[in-house]
């Protein structure tokens, strides 16, 4: 049965200059990796609207007309060697392209400080289970990785040290951390 309101894309990773993005222990002690990600269109450059040619391409080079910005959150499910694998992972990090399979909410939509008005879409993904979603490094199809360039390749986590509590709901303004249970979102 194929799961209500998913959504697929491929997106880049956007973790620099962002508070939106991290890894976290919520209350319950099962990590929770919060994530924004950037998914570009593109068109022909000589079939897209005339603000978003560029002259010293080609026709016939594709070039980015449009973004449309997610906010993802991946929950871990007791240590999940996939989980860990990817946060643990360098080439996870700001820049990389990953292909996400997701199932979302939709929310009240939202504006951020130029005053653009966004989908209000809370996206989550649970590793366990068979419809809970799934997040991966793209990998062409001749096996190179679209991970993230040399100077962004710093894993989320490295596998020991305690990571952050997510902010509470004592105060502060910040979000509570999510409460979910084994069976939420499948």
């Amino acid at each position: 049965m194929a799961r209500r309101n998913g959504i697929w894309y491929e997106g880049r990773v956007i973790t620099k200059n962002t508070k939106q993005s991290g890894l976290f222990r919520a209350k319950s002690g099962k990590m929770v990796l919060k994530l924004v990600i950037a998914e570009q269109f593109q068109e022909r450059n000589d079939r897209c609207e005339p603000e978003f040619q560029r002259p010293e391409l080609a026709a016939d080079a594709y070039v980015n007309t449009h973004t449309a910005w997610h906010k993802v959150t991946v929950f871990d499910d007791d240590n999940n060697e996939e989980f860990v694998a990817l946060v643990t992972n360098p080439l996870f990090a700001h820049g990389a392209i990953v292909s996400i399979d997701t199932s979302y909410r939709e929310e009240k939509p939202w504006e951020d400080k130029s005053g653009k008005v966004h989908a209000g879409r809370a996206e989550s993904i649970f590793f366990k289970g068979e419809d809970g979603g799934s997040i991966a490094i793209k990998v062409l199809d001749d096996g190179r990785v679209l991970g993230a360039r040399d100077e962004n390749a710093v894993a989320f986590w490295d596998g020991v040290s305690d990571l952050p509590p997510m902010a509470g709901s004592g105060g502060g303004g910040a979000p509570a951390a999510p409460e979910y249970s084994e069976e939420e979102g499948f």
